[in-house]
């Protein structure tokens, strides 16, 4: 990944969070990618402190979890942001006990209120059973 690319990042990243703007679907996909390659390959993101600091400091909740699962403040989680993480995210998510934990309360949650979607339940199916 080029420096510049990665200054562009930290640059919409620090306006998002200056202008307190709502992050619509398409700047959410661009965060929540480099969540996954923080994540997945980390040796492809320059200045990674840097997008993590600023990706914290952000509106995008989804990308606040992804990256910082542990000390994610999980009242605000959305099932469906597994639906917006790739298969190798998933695997990494899947690994991490505080996250399978809370993932199949939500789950339990959903079903027994009958809200659980068929795409998620395949999700918690093939990574988090």
């Amino acid at each position: 990944m080029k420096k510049a690319d990665n200054d562009k990042i930290i640059s919409w990243l620090k306006k998002q969070q200056e202008d307190k703007k709502y992050v619509n679907d398409e700047e959410e996909n661009v965060t929540l990618a480099y969540c996954n390659l923080i994540l997945i390959n980390p040796q492809a993101v320059k200045d990674k402190e840097k997008i993590v600091e600023v990706i914290k400091k952000s509106s995008s909740e989804i990308s606040k979890w992804v990256i910082d699962v542990d000390g994610f403040d999980y009242s605000s989680f959305n099932l469906n942001w597994l639906l917006g993480c790739s298969g190798g995210l998933l695997k990494v998510l899947a690994r991490k006990p505080i996250v399978r934990k809370n993932v199949a309360q939500e789950v339990k949650k959903q079903f027994i209120n009958r809200t659980l979607d068929e795409p998620i339940l395949k999700i918690y199916m093939k990574y988090f059973v």
